[in-house]
């Protein structure tokens, strides 16, 4: 439900998710909101700028909400080139904490940016990760459904051990009033429904107190609902997104012993959970570019989409993109479907760092223009000034 958030209120038809939002939905929305919204049209080409540099922060705002948020954030000028997505909801979750987006005059006694917010957001963590349990395919929970988390075990010894300064009647009350907690109706019973305003938010918090426990017990729930359990991708991810250089190594070695499928899955799931990473040591950069080298043989680099993920994972291991750019040249890549494999990747990838190969390379603008302009399709998926100015030059007749 948008009703707390987007202006919609009184709509009783359920709960409802938008459609995402796709490059030119999202610039059409950046226009109406600088320039209508909140009249900043200064701000306009900055945000543009982020949206085409961040991939993490450009799918994050796929969502009609989270590309709000982020506009909202943007607005106070706490947006930065390399933010990460977790960076990006803990951003969120403190100024909703605060109520500044609501215009809340006094914001809760424990929203203090400092301790006692952190005892009070971990042990919300823990609640929230006995809700996501429970029912894991929905952001809502009845009023009940609270009850029974707070109650829960995991969240009972998290309040023994931070000691928040608040009850839970009272916390939920704050967060409603914030506006971090929406309400959407009432079940059977007559039971208050809730909901956060986006399912991520949900996640985010449970990842927050997955990692918070042993990491023998983290990497077993990792393992245990790693493979076809959709529900569980996000809150995986963001567990990875709070974990330290040394945890998140731990984690990507457990998850590299399991076995590996014809599609390649688990190769995807360690590139999803670096992209949520702080940082990883050089020899993962190593691994996963002879891994994306191979992958650019046959049908795994013309009919899946693994490269998607490769994004995020190269930020934080740089080298693991040198096999793909260097495939490119026809010196070290002889086989003309290998380098148009390479340059599909790199397309999906979206990083600029191969913009100065596909550049360099004119032939490809002969070789391909007959057949899907390739290394033009790839510069416009990644975007950015520099890949602007090798399209314009590549218009011109006498180009390559």
């Amino acid at each position: 439900q948008r009703s707390g958030w987007m202006g919609w209120g009184g709509k009783e038809e359920g709960p409802f998710e938008l459609a995402s939002l796709n490059a030119c939905e999202q610039q059409l929305y950046l226009e109406r909101f600088f320039n209508e919204g909140i009249r900043c049209p200064e701000k306009l080409p900055g945000m543009r700028k982020l949206l085409s540099s961040n991939q993490a922060l450009r799918r994050t705002c796929e969502s009609p909400i989270l590309l709000f948020f982020s506009c909202l954030l943007h607005g106070e000028l706490a947006l930065e080139g390399t933010l990460r997505r977790t960076d990006l909801y803990n951003l969120i979750r403190r100024r909703l904490f605060l109520g500044k987006w609501k215009g809340i005059v006094e914001p809760p006694t424990w929203a203090d940016g400092g301790v006692s917010e952190s005892r009070v957001t971990d042990w919300l963590a823990e609640i929230t990760l006995s809700l996501f349990r429970s029912r894991p395919e929905t952001k809502m929970f009845s009023l009940r459904e609270w009850d029974a988390a707070v109650s829960s075990p995991e969240a009972k010894e998290a309040a023994g051990i931070l000691d928040p300064p608040i009850r839970a009647d009272a916390l939920l009350k704050d967060l409603l009033q914030c506006g971090f907690i929406l309400p959407v109706g009432r079940g059977s019973g007559d039971v208050p429904i809730y909901s956060f305003p986006h399912r991520s938010f949900l996640a985010c918090l449970a990842g927050r107190a997955l990692s918070r426990r042993q990491p023998a017990v983290y990497q077993r729930v990792v393992i245990e609902h790693l493979w076809f359990q959709p529900a569980w991708e996000d809150v995986i991810r963001f567990l990875a997104g709070h974990l330290d250089e040394e945890a998140a190594d731990g984690l990507l070695t457990v998850i590299r012993n399991e076995p590996e499928d014809i599609f390649r899955e688990r190769l995807r799931w360690e590139w999803r959970i670096a992209g949520e990473c702080v940082s990883l040591p050089p020899r993962w950069g190593e691994v996963w570019g002879e891994e994306a080298k191979s992958a650019l043989f046959g049908i795994s680099a013309s009919n899946l989409s693994i490269f998607e993920s490769l994004g995020g994972a190269a930020k934080v291991a740089p080298s693991s993109l040198d096999p793909l750019i260097n495939s490119l040249n026809k010196v070290h890549e002889p086989r003309f479907s290998v380098r148009w494999n390479a340059i599909d990747a790199l397309s999906d990838v979206g990083d600029e760092r191969a913009i100065d190969a596909l550049v360099s390379y004119k032939e490809f603008f002969y070789d391909y223009k007959e057949s899907g302009w390739g290394p033009t399709y790839a510069l416009k998926n990644i975007g950015g000034a520099r890949a602007l100015d090798a399209l314009i030059k590549s218009l011109d007749p006498g180009y390559g």
